[in-house]
Order: structure tokens, then sequence, then C-alpha cells
């Protein structure tokens, strides 16, 4: 007479339920930690550029540079300022900024990773003129294929007139 062990047969089978049960739901939250992750890699990498496009703006409408007379020797420039006073442009400054190289501009604004774009235009949106059949203008346009792209717009005092100042990042 041979006894077979039902319960033994029973309790493997359990058993390779359980684990695969286990193993399905930690491939599950492996899955979707991973998804989560890059979606945040992703919101910090976007609000990263936003927050540098607002600091240089800033930047730029509120502050003279430093050197404050860097527009005499651009290759000597510190920090980018583009106004004599409070959103009041400077003529020489803005025409010295947009004459500069776009990688040497990069390379001073802190955004070497990603493209900019610069204008100074007058409230009906036209470039000014700022000699030399130069235009007030610098960087790159996004293009259609920009994975990001971020555009701040400021106004400020060009000429005697209201100006409007856009500059955009973007990659």
């Amino acid at each position: 007479m041979l006894k077979t062990y039902k319960k033994g047969q029973l309790f493997s089978t359990d058993l390779f339920i359980s684990a695969s049960i286990f193993l399905v739901l930690i491939i599950s939250i492996i899955a979707v930690l991973t998804l989560y992750s890059v979606r945040f890699d992703e919101t910090i990498k976007n609000e990263d550029i936003v927050l540098r496009a607002l600091q240089i703006t800033d930047i730029l409408l509120k502050s003279e540079g430093e050197p404050y007379d860097w527009e005499n020797n651009p290759g000597d420039v510190n920090v980018f300022g583009l106004v004599t006073s409070d959103r009041m442009f400077s003529t020489s400054k803005v025409r010295e900024f947009v004459k500069l190289n776009e990688n040497d501009v990069r390379d001073k604004l802190n955004v070497e990773n990603v493209n900019f774009y610069f204008s100074l235009k007058d409230m009906q949106g036209a470039l000014y003129d700022v000699g030399s059949g130069e235009f007030s203008e610098a960087g790159s346009k996004p293009s259609l294929e920009a994975k990001t792209v971020v555009a701040i717009q400021r106004i400020g005092v060009y000429g005697g007139q209201n100006a409007l100042m856009e500059f955009i990042l973007w990659e």
C-alpha cells in the first residue's frame, strides 16, 4: 500500500502561485517607480530651464552688468546687463550684446546645454536697428523639433519708448 502526500503537493502549488503573484507585484512596482522617476527628472529639468530664463531676464533688465561698462570691452564681461538703470536699456550695451558670438553668450549666461534667442522690439513688434545694419536680436530661434521652449517677455524703455524684450531658452 502506497501512501500519497496530497498536502505536500498542495503546499508546493500554493508556494508557486504565491511566488508568481509576488514577482508580478514587484515587477509592477519597479515599472511604476521607473516611469515616475523619468517624469520627475523631466519636470525638474523643465523647471530648471524656466528658473534660468527668469534669472537671466532679471539680470539683463535690472542690472548694468559686471563690470558696469562692459560694452567698452565685451571680452572682459563677467555678467551681462543691458540697462543703465532699472528697465532703461542702454543702446550701446544692446548693440554690443547682439554682436557677440552665440557660444560666448551661452557660456557667460551659464546655459551651455540649451539654445537661446534674444530680441528687443518696439510695442508693434518691429526689431530695433542698433546701428551698422544690426538688429536687436541674438541667438537662434527655436526650431519646430525643440522639446522644451521657455519664452519670457519683459517691458522696458529703449530710446525713450516702451520696448518688449523677449528671451527664449530652448532645447
